[in-house]
This record gives structure tokens, sequence and C-alpha cells, in this order.
């Protein structure tokens, strides 16, 4: 990773994606008009992503990480990690492809406007939660690594820009985590290996160094998580309010649905 420097001429390169990313952002927070509004929700769930300690210790760690991995600033992992996958074929080229597919924004983006879809048609209320909360997620998952991309300005091992940090890492983990998140460890740890299985094509195909892995990695983690579990206060479409009974003291949860 090189030292973080602006470069106007990478940000031009992908300023044309960030029309398509915006109106999936629109498409996470647009449901139920008269519950939501477009600004709150996102609002939310930025403030939920990047608003706690917590999260941004985890930001930094990635980044701290990151630092440490790579060669230029002296760490020797990275060149050992390279050179493993440079004389080893770990991930067949016929099942990389499909990693590479599976770890796409576009592909992630799409099923999940499918799911959403399929959701509000059957009328399945916790589908219709959590794809909305991994449509929020993914979206400003891919915003956040473009622009993070621009400003690191690292190079790859294919000397392609845009090294760090991975989208595909960012953009797998961010969904294997509100995956997680909404359903638990039964979904959860599919999708979280399946994340792991697409970082490793990206350095098995050296598209990416290890450094862009982890920051990827925890950056997709910590919107993901921080997305799927906010929402998770609303449960079947309906609000919670935490109360307190007046008289015996006891604490409970009013649900509370809008027709």
């Amino acid at each position: 990773m090189v030292d973080p420097v602006f470069n106007p001429s990478h940000l031009s390169q992908r300023r044309k994606r960030l029309p398509l990313l915006a109106i999936f952002l629109l498409a996470a927070c647009s449901a139920e008009p008269q519950q939501r509004t477009l600004m709150g929700e996102l609002g939310a769930d930025l403030g939920a992503s990047f608003g706690t300690p917590e999260n941004l210790l985890i930001l930094g760690g990635g980044l701290a990480a990151g630092m440490l991995l790579d060669s230029s600033t002296g760490g020797d992992a990275e060149d050992r990690t390279a050179s493993f996958f440079d004389n080893n074929d770990v991930i067949p080229d016929s099942f990389g492809h499909q990693l590479d597919t599976l770890g796409s924004g576009l592909f992630l983006l799409g099923a999940s406007s499918a799911w959403y879809g399929g959701a509000r048609y059957w009328g399945n209320k916790r589908d219709e939660e959590a794809s909305l909360a991994m449509l929020s997620a993914l979206s400003i998952t891919g915003v956040t690594t473009l622009g993070l991309k621009s400003i690191f300005n690292d190079g790859r091992p294919n000397d392609a820009p845009g090294g760090y940090p991975s989208g595909h890492s960012s953009m797998a983990m961010a969904a294997a985590a509100t995956l997680g998140e909404s359903y638990g460890w039964e979904v959860g740890l599919p999708a979280y290996l399946a994340a792991v299985a697409v970082g490793v094509q990206r350095l098995d195909s050296r598209k990416h160094d290890l450094d862009d892995i982890v920051g990827g990695f925890a950056l997709g983690y910590v919107i993901g998580s921080s997305v799927a579990g906010r929402r998770l206060l609303r449960i079947l479409g309906a609000e919670l309010t935490p109360i307190i009974d007046p008289i015996g003291g006891e604490l409970g949860l009013v649900m509370v649905w809008d027709f």
C-alpha cells in the first residue's frame, strides 16, 4: 500500500460507476415510505457503520494490519503470500471464475434486488428486512470502497490500479456479515466461508495483495454487521420500542405495526 494520495484521474475512472450504486442506495431505503425516509434510513445506516468507537477501531486495525503486511512498509508477509500463490495453483480456473462472479458488486446487488422483490411479492417480512439491509450495506460498501481506492491510489500485482481495498472482498464480506447478523450462524458460517474463498481467489489470480484483502474484509464486516444489526430492531415489519412497567419496574418490548 502506498501513501494515501488523492488522484483525480483514478476518481474520474470510477465516477461512472457511482450513479448505479446511488440507484441501489435509493432502493435500499425506499420501502414503506410512511415509516422511513431516504435520508433518515441512509443516515442511520451510515451512523451505525462509522459512528461507533468499536467500528472505527476495527477499520483502523484493518488499515494498520494492511500497512504492516505491505512490502513497501517493510513487511514480508505480503511477499511470502505472493510467492506462495505464484508457485501454487490453489483454486482451479473453473471454480475461480464462479468465485469472481460471486464477489462482484453488480452480481450481489442484482441478487439482493431480486431477493427483495421476491420477498415483497410473497409477503415474507423477515426476508424483506434482510434483503433491504443487504442492499443498503452493499451500496454503502461499494461507494466507500471506490472512495478509498481513489484516496490510497494503490497498485495491484497485475499492475492495474485500485488495489486497496479489494472490492470483491469488501462486498462479499458485507453480504456474509448481513446474512450472519440476520439469520445466525446456520446461514452466516457458510456465507463467511464463501467470502473468505472469494478473498483467496483474488490472491490466487494475483489481482490483489494480502493487505487489499484484509482491508476489504474489515470494511465489509463493519458495514454489513452494523447495518443488519441496526435493522434487527424491526422484526416482521414492526418497530420495537423498549418499555418499563411504571408499577412493577419490569422491562419489556412493544411491537407496533403501521397499517
